[in-house]
């Protein structure tokens, strides 16, 4: 976003939470540290139980005096060498020894360095996002929505790029997460018409109170559930989507419209799958 001021080169969410698996609360992008160690790792492990290849044999020849097993040093070698005789340390990070090493037939690099990255605990809203059948970048804010990490006009207050923090949509209250999803008398009105829209008549509640009552709720394996999330995933979208037109085009869209635009795309994406044809059938129509 351009506020007219330095660009800040802070992530939005920080890398290691990204390479976590998506059950616990990442994109499961690779770890490229994680996966060089496991990398080098095959090569001390290449080092140890494959002597008939030609670069072993040429090392254990070179270095013979100064090779002992698990524990070597070879001071005078190349830095590729003494980085590879050195891997013994990432083997101790997989809590591996020597012991169990030599028991290894095979290596496989993905299963090491799954060993180096360790357990995660799983969150809480890991089917929000797994099995969500909205576009790639609806489930991104959503992503971001969840973790707090969308840039709403608290935040950018507290990064000292705006002094100024009212709502876009309302006019009314200051912007945050929990304003904007769906304490907001704008986006309350529109939430409320599209959980109607499926059958489900409750109040709009505050983004905790939401994601709570939807991790429940997205807990069944059903269609029901499976069109909820896409629903939610969407709606968060053409909010955050509807927000940014009003602060950088100066655009807006009236709640019948942004409802309008919203259905439209829930059905655009849900026809592609041919489980939820029937249910999107009974549901074609705008909802008021």
């Amino acid at each position: 976003m351009d506020w007219g001021i330095e660009e800040s080169r802070k992530a939005l969410v920080a890398w290691e939470t990204l390479c976590k698996p998506k059950a616990a609360g990442g994109l499961n992008l690779l770890n490229v540290e994680a996966w060089n160690k496991a990398s080098i790792c095959k090569l001390m492990w290449n080092f140890n139980k494959k002597k008939d290849r030609l670069w072993v044999q040429w090392v254990h020849v070179y270095y013979k005096k100064q090779i002992a097993g698990w524990s070597i040093e070879a001071k005078q070698a190349s830095w590729i060498i003494q980085k590879i005789l050195k891997a013994r340390q990432y083997f101790e990070e997989a809590r591996y020894n020597e012991a169990d090493m030599e028991k290894m037939e095979s290596f496989s690099v993905k299963k090491f360095y799954t060993k180096l990255r360790g357990s995660f605990e799983q969150v809480t809203w890991r089917k929000l996002m797994q099995s969500n059948l909205g576009a790639p970048k609806w489930k991104f804010i959503v992503y971001l929505a969840v973790q707090r990490k969308l840039m709403t006009k608290d935040r950018l207050r507290g990064l000292r790029y705006v002094e100024e923090v009212t709502c876009e949509l309302c006019n009314k209250e200051e912007e945050s997460i929990d304003h904007l999803f769906f304490s907001c008398s704008y986006t309350s009105q529109v939430w409320t018409v599209l959980l109607q829209w499926q059958g489900i008549y409750k109040k709009a509640i505050q983004w905790n109170e939401e994601l709570n009552w939807t991790i429940k709720y997205c807990k069944r394996r059903s269609i029901k559930a499976e069109l909820y999330r896409l629903i939610l995933a969407g709606a968060v979208y053409h909010v955050w989507q509807e927000r940014n037109n009003r602060i950088f085009r100066g655009v807006k869209q009236s709640i019948q419209e942004l409802v309008r635009d919203i259905v439209q795309a829930v059905h655009g994406r849900g026809r592609c799958v041919q489980r939820l044809h029937t249910r999107l059938d009974e549901m074609n129509y705008y909802p008021t």
